[in-house]
């Protein structure tokens, strides 16, 4: 909360120091005509999803206990899915991350002055990129993972969830560098329904396929639910290159 408070002082200075600076100062009806179109879509995504994903969470240990689980084993096993292998087979991405945030400003600019040339070089050398970098960080997941939970120390229960959620490295770091060219792209209503897409997806899954399944079918929702994501977010990117 602090670093929050911090960084808006920061930003209000700023603007502050641009408004008295600026020769020709921009109107706020005009930056949020202008900023509109961007935001809206990204924060009702975000918004919609963390609604949805607050269900999924409710539902998981439920479908779980209706499989036939104890409270506690239920709870056990949803933890080490989601408090520990989850967090160890995403860490390595937060390179990809500050990546996918960069290149929503380059794609845009090259996007204002019309060098489609430009932004399909960008967008290939950068899926390329991401996918060699994604597939390098998997092999030790879907090799030896008793190897890395030997050296972090954690329990050895999640040794099998973490080879098991291994292909979500190549899908969820994809997923990232996409998400920022299409947000570079303006193709900002398109990530919106492509995030609704998944989440309800999801949702679906978790409702259906955990009381029979068990912690099979959370592997095979985090999995399918990426994969769909990613699919439609590449089919869009690719589709608005071409065009």
């Amino acid at each position: 909360m602090f670093a929050e408070i911090i960084s808006f002082v920061y930003v209000l200075l700023l603007w502050k120091y641009d408004k008295k600076h600026s020769a020709s100062p921009v109107r706020l009806k005009q930056i949020i005509s202008i900023s509109a179109p961007v935001f809206i879509p990204c924060t009702a995504s975000a918004g919609i999803r963390s609604a949805l994903s607050a269900i999924e969470n409710n539902l998981i240990p439920k479908g779980l206990m209706q499989y036939g689980a104890l409270k506690e084993q239920a709870l056990s096993e949803y933890g080490i899915i989601s408090g520990i292998a989850l967090p160890y087979v995403l860490f390595p991405s937060v390179l990809i991350i500050p990546f996918s945030q960069l290149i929503v400003t380059e794609l845009a600019q090259e996007r204002t002055l019309g060098h489609k040339k430009n932004i399909r070089r960008i967008a290939l050398r950068s899926l390329r990129a991401t996918i060699i970098y994604s597939l390098i960080m998997m092999l030790p997941f879907l090799v030896c993972p008793d190897v890395i939970v030997s050296m972090t120390g954690v329990c050895r229960e999640s040794i099998f969830y973490l080879r098991v959620l291994a292909p979500l490295i190549p899908l969820s770091y994809l997923d990232s560098a996409v998400d920022g060219m299409l947000k570079g792209l303006d193709c900002q209503k398109s990530y919106f329904h492509i995030n609704i897409i998944e989440s309800v997806i999801r949702v679906i899954m978790a409702f259906t396929l955990i009381p029979f399944f068990g912690p099979a079918g959370i592997t095979a929702i985090i999995l399918f639910g990426e994969l769909i994501n990613v699919t439609l977010s590449l089919w869009k990117l690719l589709d608005v290159i071409k065009t």
